[in-house]
């Protein structure tokens, strides 16, 4: 979800979901945003969009993001950024964790592409 302010943040838009997961309620989660120098906004995010009801065993998740030139009011197709990887090989911490810190930035124009973050 992202809200986004347009008035220095005096006031905010209502919610709205930045990932489309097909199948539609798969969970993603740790999402990260980003604004570049021309004020396009970026979000990668983990997705659970290729787990299958049958699968007990593991946990295919993949990182993607989505940007945006509209301040955030839509969002362009899935950047795939990494993955699948298997998230139940993760450390576990209360959780199934990546780690505690994580973050997307913005060099300038640039931003997430297929080849990774740039």
């Amino acid at each position: 979800m992202i809200s986004t302010s347009t008035d220095g943040g005096a006031s905010w838009s209502s919610p709205a979901p930045v990932s489309t997961t097909t199948p539609a309620h798969r969970p993603a989660f740790t999402g990260e945003v980003a604004v570049n120098s021309k004020g396009v906004v970026a979000v990668s995010y983990y997705d659970l969009r290729d787990l299958t009801p049958t699968n007990t065993t593991t946990l295919p998740t993949i990182m993607l993001a989505k940007t945006s030139s509209d301040h955030g009011t839509t969002f362009r197709a899935d950047i795939p950024l990494g993955g699948p990887f298997n998230d139940l090989v993760a450390p576990f911490a209360g959780g199934f964790m990546f780690g505690d810190y994580s973050a997307l930035t913005a060099a300038g124009t640039s931003m997430p592409s297929a080849g990774g973050i740039r």
